[in-house]
């Protein structure tokens, strides 16, 4: 598995398959870079490259010592260098969760490395700058495996039993310690005002109203959004048949 070693030391782990178009794949919160292929979106993105992140403190990555360490402009950096080292000069960047708000900001800061930018459970609002995020407190009251389940608990299909061991597979501190150092950056309704790529956001019927993910598809220069009717935050992932069919025909219309 290739590797980049950044300053710390850190060392981030990335797969480099097929050919194409390049996509950059970053996974949330919880889980690691083989989820993509896993749950189907090599097939369903099918012709195309993909370079698939064990962002850090998930998969075969390093886990920096509390929150500095996954400030989100080393979780940036840490795009740019898999890039760099790659070769690839610019990417669609796809991400999931809180992986769509690193590549948000990436897409920000570097819209030269960037074709694109998809963001799949993803909607900023312009309250959640005044608001303190819940999940770190969770986390540390139930630990990363009892929050998943009880987010499976409340969707209206159980998530392959896949799934979940990777998502639980996450230590507490990498689930939690990135939200509490994004607390402290730019609040990302302000960061997608400034993504002049084209941008797509799919979120899911039961995690998000249509008009919240209509207004933060707009804040880019060239945004669009799909909301898909039935699924929760853990289903749209897995779904790759629908949701890759989703970001597939965004893709073919770019001409990507």
């Amino acid at each position: 598995m290739p590797q980049v070693v950044r300053p710390g030391p850190v060392t981030i782990h990335f797969t480099d398959d097929g050919a194409g178009t390049p996509l950059l794949l970053h996974t949330g919160s919880g889980g690691d870079g083989s989820m993509w292929r896993r749950a189907g979106y090599y097939e369903a993105l099918g012709g195309r490259r993909f370079l698939s992140i064990d962002h850090r403190g998930h998969g075969l990555s390093t886990t920096p010592d509390g929150p500095d360490g996954f400030r989100p402009g080393e979780l940036v950096a840490d795009v740019v260098a898999v890039l760099d080292h790659a070769e690839v000069a610019r990417a669609v960047l796809v991400g999931y969760s809180a992986g769509a708000a690193v590549l948000c900001r990436a897409a920000r800061e570097h819209p030269d490395r960037c074709l694109g930018l998809v963001g799949l459970g993803f909607c900023p609002e312009a309250s959640d700058a005044d608001e303190e995020s819940p999940w770190p407190a969770r986390v540390r009251q139930w630990g990363v495996r009892k929050l998943i389940e009880q987010m499976a608990a409340a969707e209206s299909e159980e998530p392959p039993a896949w799934f979940l061991d990777n998502l639980c597979q996450t230590s507490d501190d990498a689930f939690a310690l990135p939200v509490v150092a994004a607390q402290r950056a730019e609040p990302l309704w302000e960061t997608l005002a400034g993504v002049t790529v084209p941008t797509l956001l799919v979120c899911g019927s039961e995690e998000v109203e249509e008009a919240p993910l209509r207004s933060a598809a707009e804040r880019t220069r060239e945004g669009a959004s799909r909301r898909i009717d039935g699924y929760g935050h853990l289903q749209l992932f897995w779904h790759a048949d629908v949701t890759g069919a989703v970001i597939a025909d965004w893709l073919d219309l770019h001409g990507w």
